[in-house]
């Protein structure tokens, strides 16, 4: 999703439904040499992974991998309704229970959770904590 006006781009949400997409080949390539160059980072991304599945919901669900807002335009609700128009496309997706994301930024806690999300685990990446968060869809 994307919020734009004439004046530009202003935010945009991204994450996949209830089937993770294969990455292409050519990317696939690259991130293995990217990851292979980086010293450490095979390690953290490993620490991130088992983070990051104990939080998740066994159920099928949608991922929200990204959002982001410019910042002089926060406080707008932009980003509420990039977050609303993701979750409203899960809740219209019979095969998923619900949306769920990660976190790095403690800042960012307060939004989710007025949105409903409940943290369902966090661990640490170093100084880092990374906190699990899921919104489960009501009855449908």
């Amino acid at each position: 999703f994307v919020a734009r006006s004439t004046a530009g781009i202003h935010g945009a949400a991204m994450g996949y439904t209830t089937v993770r997409p294969a990455w292409p080949r050519g990317l696939t390539e690259d991130w293995d040499r990217f990851e292979k160059a980086t010293p450490g980072l095979t390690d953290r991304i490993a620490v991130y992974n088992e983070i990051a599945a104990k939080g998740k919901p066994p159920a099928p669900h949608y991922y929200l991998g990204v959002i982001g807002i410019d910042p002089n335009l926060h406080g707008l609700d932009i980003g509420t309704q990039l977050l609303k128009s993701f979750c409203d496309l899960s809740a219209n997706d019979r095969l998923s229970c619900g949306v769920y994301l990660e976190t790095a930024k403690a800042s960012n806690l307060g939004f989710y959770e007025r949105a409903g999300f409940a943290e369902t685990g966090r661990g640490s990446l170093g100084s880092t904590t990374l906190w699990c968060m899921y919104l489960p869809h009501g009855p449908r």
